[in-house]
């Protein structure tokens, strides 16, 4: 199962609640879920007092998980970018590229490799990734663009070039 194309978090936390109340009423197919996706019940059956046990953030855990993300931390992550706009990724793509840990390394390159049109004619988001081809285009348009803060990050090209925690990371 994987999110839709605009996910709403209020009915994933819905769908949570649902299967922790069907946990909690002996539901065997809730109860199933929980033992599929939750690594400390991974092969058990959890009977009534296991089922009492748990609550709401295993409840999240499982329908993050049923989406293929290891957290509901990452799940709401994803929604939040999903449902954000084309100018608003792009500055949190940048936030991850420039200034981010591995982990958010990580989300910049998977984030352009699920969407590579996200940075497509973005020549300050170009050089986070060493798009040679775009940031030559912008140059051969206007030479003055060398120097000129812009992007995101409010960066002149070589700046952006050499502060890039991308390059050679793909």
């Amino acid at each position: 199962m994987t999110l839709p194309p605009n996910p709403d978090l209020s009915r994933l936390k819905d769908e949570a609640k649902q299967l922790l109340r069907a946990a909690h009423a002996g539901d065997a197919a809730a109860l199933q879920r929980f033992a599929a996706a939750v690594p400390a019940l991974h092969g058990r059956r959890p009977g009534a007092a296991a089922a009492e046990a748990l609550r709401l953030h295993d409840a999240q855990s499982v329908v993050a998980r049923e989406r293929g993300l290891p957290s509901w931390t990452e799940l709401k992550r994803r929604v939040e970018w999903q449902r954000a706009d084309r100018r608003a990724r792009q500055a949190r793509w940048a936030g991850w590229a420039y200034d981010g840990n591995a982990r958010d390394r990580r989300r910049a390159l998977e984030a352009w490799r699920a969407e590579p049109a996200l940075l497509a004619g973005d020549p300050w988001l170009a050089c986070a990734v060493g798009d040679e081809e775009t940031i030559a285009a912008a140059l051969n348009r206007d030479p003055e663009w060398a120097n000129r803060p812009g992007g995101p990050k409010a960066m002149p090209p070589l700046v952006a070039l050499t502060h890039s925690r991308l390059i050679g990371e793909d």
